[in-house]
């Protein structure tokens, strides 16, 4: 994951729960949810891969959203100048929006 993407707390502890989840179901499974996630916030980072717009009731935010594909997983983040903020590395089947409370916070 590059040095410019910045995960905001409750995000990592998503991502660090669905790593240890699927190496439990399968071992090499986590590995691969990891490699497959920091190869997807590389070309968001980069901006290679655009993603697409978010609508939030803060209209003033620009927040996109990028899908892990071998996952059922939705990367959601905005930029800050050259900084990637990651919001959420949410599951498909959770409440949509449930994260969404955490764009008062900071990263």
């Amino acid at each position: 994951m590059r040095e410019w993407v910045r995960l905001h707390h409750r995000a990592w502890r998503e991502f660090r729960a669905a790593l240890v989840w699927y190496e439990a179901q399968e071992p090499g499974l986590g590995r691969r949810l990891w490699d497959d996630v920091n190869e997807l916030l590389d070309r968001v980072a980069d901006r290679e891969l655009p993603g697409m717009s978010v609508e939030t009731r803060v209209p003033e935010r620009k927040l996109e959203k990028v899908f892990v594909s071998s996952f059922r997983y939705t990367i959601y983040y905005e930029w800050d100048g050259d900084l990637c903020r990651v919001w959420a590395m949410a599951h498909q089947s959770r409440r949509p929006g449930y994260w969404t409370g955490r764009l008062r916070e900071s990263l």
